[in-house]
């Protein structure tokens, strides 16, 4: 029952955002580090891959009706930090975090968290509503 496609897709986003948070709070601590690159992880390519996961499960159950759809069950669990600015030159040794943008980072984090540990919250109590029959 907690093995829903949309539960497993909220928890592998919120997983992600988690990530992103330590890699920005990594950039920040880095801002005075001389030639550290600022790094980043993409919220974007991980919601369109889990939100194409989030189909229903259906099961035919006649011949005549359409053929099933099932969510993808190999779903990219990990997920790499990359440098969020290119050309990457190591040894050059200039620092390109700009804390500005690393905060409105972590504003986007944080609103992006919200908004999907809310709908988990709702899911989970809906559930709870149809076990205990408030429905």
């Amino acid at each position: 029952m907690f093995d829903l496609p949309v539960i497993t897709s909220c928890k592998e986003i919120l997983d992600c955002m988690s990530l992103r948070q330590k890699v920005v709070a990594s950039n920040v601590a880095n801002v005075n580090t001389p030639g550290y690159k600022t790094r980043d992880i993409s919220f974007e390519s991980v919601f369109d891959t889990t939100r194409n996961d989030m189909k229903l499960r259906l099961r035919r159950t006649h011949t005549k009706h359409f053929p099933a759809v099932y969510a993808n069950q190999n779903m990219a669990t990990t997920v790499e930090p990359f440098y969020a600015y290119a050309p990457v030159n190591k040894n050059d040794g200039i620092n390109d975090v700009d804390i500005d943008k690393e905060m409105l980072k972590s504003g986007e984090i944080q609103t992006n968290f919200t908004v999907f540990s809310e709908f988990l919250m709702r899911k989970y109590q809906s559930i709870k509503r149809v076990i205990s029959g408030t429905m």
